[in-house]
């Protein structure tokens, strides 16, 4: 249990196959591979760890500024996809830090789906970040064997 957000937030770490089955029945017409590929994120950047917050900083290319980014859930879902004006992923990035993966998926396959099809808007970082989920060169099984 993490005390943030004004309250209790009831998160889990996760066991690989676990998330795996998660996101082959929460992924629409995912790959074998996408699965995989998002597992390893999973794996790499919270060890599967529901509750887990981060904050890392982000340079932008185009005028050398940075920003802190925070970083929620299982997935490090940025604030930039539940806050502000109009995310993608609805409002509010609470629900990224508890127990109920199923939104978080939902998150994913929104920016899946919205970036790799027309990256345009993204910044470098943010490309780099969303091809890391579903790209070959970066990541390889991280849960082979599920039986």
């Amino acid at each position: 249990m993490v005390a943030m957000f004004g309250g209790i937030v009831d998160g889990k770490v996760f066991g690989g196959c676990e998330v795996k089955n998660h996101l082959q029945s929460g992924l629409t017409n995912a790959k074998e591979t996408t699965v995989e590929r998002i597992l390893c994120h999973a794996s790499q950047s919270s060890n599967f760890d529901s509750a887990l917050v981060k904050t890392q900083t982000v340079s932008n290319d185009n005028d050398g500024s940075s920003e802190n980014w925070t970083l929620y859930g299982i997935f490090q879902i940025s604030q930039h996809f539940c806050s502000g004006a109009g995310p993608l992923c609805g409002d509010g990035c609470e629900r990224f830090v508890d127990d109920d993966i199923a939104d978080d998926i939902e998150c994913v396959e929104k920016i899946k789906d919205k970036f790799l099809k027309n990256p345009i808007g993204a910044n470098q970082f943010l490309k780099e970040m969303i091809s890391r989920l579903v790209s070959p060169n970066f990541q390889i099984p991280c849960v082979t064997d599920c039986n």
